[in-house]
């Protein structure tokens, strides 16, 4: 058996009905016994299938971990952004203080060029 392949097989349905099949079921907690495992009914298909199998299932994994680390990444870049914005006012401090805010003009021009006191402390205008 390809030991990739075995690495999918021991996550899929097959594999967890045969543990239900055998599991042990104590007063303190279910175990199973390792010489149980030879014998589990589960599917093995040819090597080559294994290979392409496991390959297939191993690149799916890659790109769910690439999409894992990107959402993680534009997550933390909307964080900054909206603590930027709408915390630390910076477009706001920017035009105040007559400095580009560094966003097109048309996002620009939606924020305020002064600040006015309120019971929350300084907030921009408007």
């Amino acid at each position: 058996m390809v030991p990739k392949y075995l690495r999918w097989a021991t996550r899929g349905r097959e594999w967890w009905n045969e543990v239900g099949r055998f599991i042990n079921v104590g007063a303190v907690f279910e175990s199973l016994r390792c010489a149980d495992i030879p014998d589990f009914a589960i599917p093995v298909p040819p090597v080559a299938e294994q290979k392409a199998i496991a390959h297939i299932l191993g690149i799916l994994d890659d790109k769910i971990e690439l999409n894992r680390k990107t959402n993680e990444t534009l997550e933390a870049m909307a964080k900054a952004l909206f603590k930027s914005w709408f915390v630390d006012f910076d477009p706001v401090r920017a035009k105040v203080e007559g400095r580009p805010t560094g966003l097109p003009a048309e996002i620009s021009d939606l924020f305020p060029d002064s600040f006015e006191d309120s019971e929350l402390g300084e907030i921009p205008s408007g």
